[in-house]
């Protein structure tokens, strides 16, 4: 059977104080896909040239587009949590 999609779960770190962000993927045993860093921390531009991906592109349950592929946020930890309430 062909596979035409594959869900993957990744971790995304944007970092506040100088508007970069790195991309990893953990790491499981025996799966047989390359796993580890997807992106190195450094600014990244919008899908449509519009400036740089900032703070304001992050919502749970909306769709980021990266480089050509569009990820999924599904969720964050308590702080990132907080800082979007306030």
């Amino acid at each position: 059977p062909d596979e035409n999609s594959r869900y993957r779960q990744v971790v995304i770190m944007y970092c506040m104080e100088d508007g970069t962000m790195s991309m990893t993927e953990p790491r499981v045993e025996n799966s047989g896909i390359p796993q580890g860093q997807f992106l190195k921390r450094h600014r990244v531009m919008r899908d449509d040239g519009q400036g740089f991906i900032g703070p304001d592109d992050f919502r749970v349950g909306q769709e980021i587009t990266i480089y050509g592929r569009t990820y999924h946020l599904t969720g964050c930890d308590r702080f990132t949590r907080w800082f979007y309430e306030e």
